[in-house]
């Protein structure tokens, strides 16, 4: 599994294919670590348990809440490009 920036997921919505990753990697991110309080080498790890049962979002329905998105999280827009790759 990659980290990639959000960019990867606009380029790939527009281009209708996913993109290669290579030129779109968030490697050794701290300062997004230290934001968001989270561990880039757990998420990849909860990433490949992930895959092994049906993506990161098998078998759920998912709804994006109005007073979530853009305050702390990505936008609407974002998060809707998110949820459509997985």
């Amino acid at each position: 599994p990659n980290i990639l920036s959000v960019e990867w997921l606009e380029k790939s919505s527009i281009k209708q294919q996913l993109l290669d990753t290579d030129d779109f990697l968030l490697l050794d991110n701290e300062s997004a670590e230290k934001a968001y309080n989270f561990s880039m080498r757990e998420s990849i790890r909860n990433g490949i348990l992930a895959r092994k049962k049906g993506g990161l979002l098998g078998g759920w329905c998912v709804y994006i809440c109005s007073g979530v998105a853009g305050n702390k999280a990505p936008s609407v827009k974002e998060l809707t490009l998110i949820i459509e790759a997985t």
